[in-house]
């Protein structure tokens, strides 16, 4: 059996997780609540056990962000920490992984532009026992995070 496992990279960002048999899951990127000057940051101790949980053969999809199309340099920074934290530890824990980038994903999904209620609607119409877990505007990091699983699971 195999397990596909998304992850939607940034503070707000989530990973995902499906089996073959349809059982999903899906949790929030791990940040450390407090830092100086209240900013959070990654738990990467948290990230990698995350990860740990990929026990079954796995494939993992990594959003790869369109650089370009990030506003602000804090936003940027913080997107880049992330997904390299996210690539290093899928490399030690010898993980395949695929880079996908966000038009990519979207459109084979069906999904246009950077339109989150969308892709939190279709997360929901995919799973929806997961429905709340996805009905706030801020989930969108872990409706995106399944659907990159949903997308690999589909492509490979």
């Amino acid at each position: 059996m195999t397990l596909w496992v998304g992850i939607d990279p940034g503070l707000t960002g989530a990973i995902g997780f499906i089996l073959d048999d349809g059982s999903v899951t899906v949790q929030d990127c791990p940040v450390l609540k407090e830092r100086a000057k209240g900013k959070r940051d990654f738990d990467i101790h948290e990230m990698d056990k995350s990860l740990k949980l990929a026990t079954a053969p796995c494939q993992v999809a990594l959003e790869w962000p369109n650089w370009a199309g990030l506003l602000g340099k804090q936003a940027t920074g913080s997107v880049a920490r992330s997904t390299s934290i996210w690539e290093t530890l899928c490399i030690t824990n010898e993980l395949a992984y695929h880079r996908i980038a966000p038009h990519k994903w979207k459109v084979a999904m069906g999904l246009k532009g950077k339109d989150k209620d969308a892709s939190r609607a279709l997360a929901m119409r995919l799973w929806p026992q997961l429905r709340d877990r996805l009905n706030l505007k801020k989930h969108d990091g872990r409706a995106e995070a399944l659907l990159l699983a949903e997308y690999l699971r589909r492509e490979l």
